[in-house]
């Protein structure tokens, strides 16, 4: 595939460095090693992609706080994947973009509406889906415990994938909800084995 088509891979891999973020903000002993950053990296903040950089450099200022503000990392990153869609001409990834951040609103409107946390400014766009993702969490949140609620969000990300992946198996969008598939599935049932970089082989 095209060079721009590899770099559109490895944005969608930012999405571990963007977990690996998460977890060291909110005090968890988790890390990926199939993240494009390394530990040390993203500890010293060394070679950080800017839409990271500026949200650490908000974070620090005091511009933001509170356990919440992992939402407008993700809300950086969102807005990140929609500007290389534009620049790269791939609307597949700037739809996943969306409807992922959308999902994301309604899982924080849904916590934040349990503990009284203001989302202002830390949350992406309204979408005119809103009550789609809604019913979703709460369809998720009927589950009988955390662990089957993710299994039944990350459900529909797969089916929304299945949907953008379109008839062609061998379309660059294609490979590209296939690669946001397996990042996906990782989580649950792939052996420990898989490594996510290699998975850039198949952009070669």
């Amino acid at each position: 595939m095209a060079a721009k088509d590899w770099e559109l891979a490895e944005e969608i891999l930012r999405w571990l460095d963007c977990e690996n973020l998460e977890s060291k903000m909110l005090g968890r002993d988790i890390f990926n090693e199939k993240a494009p950053l390394s530990r040390e990296q993203l500890e010293d903040r060394r070679e950080l992609p800017d839409f990271m950089a500026d949200f650490l450099d908000a974070e620090e200022s005091g511009a933001l706080s509170g356990t919440y503000s992992v939402d407008a990392l993700w809300r950086s990153y969102h807005l990140h994947l929609l500007e290389i869609s534009k620049t790269h001409g791939c609307p597949m990834l700037g739809e996943w973009a969306f409807w992922e951040a959308g999902l994301r609103n309604a899982l924080a409107r849904s916590r934040a509406q349990e503990i009284g946390v203001d989302l202002e400014g830390r949350l992406f766009e309204e979408s005119e889906e809103e009550s789609l993702y809604s019913e979703m969490v709460a369809w998720a949140s009927e589950a009988a415990d955390p662990l089957e609620r993710e299994r039944v969000i990350d459900q529909n990300r797969l089916a929304k994938l299945n949907e953008l992946a379109g008839i062609n198996p061998f379309s660059r969008e294609a490979a590209l909800c296939y690669l946001l598939s397996l990042i996906i599935l990782d989580r649950w049932d792939l052996p420990r084995e898989v490594d996510t970089k290699q998975l850039l082989e198949v952009f070669s």
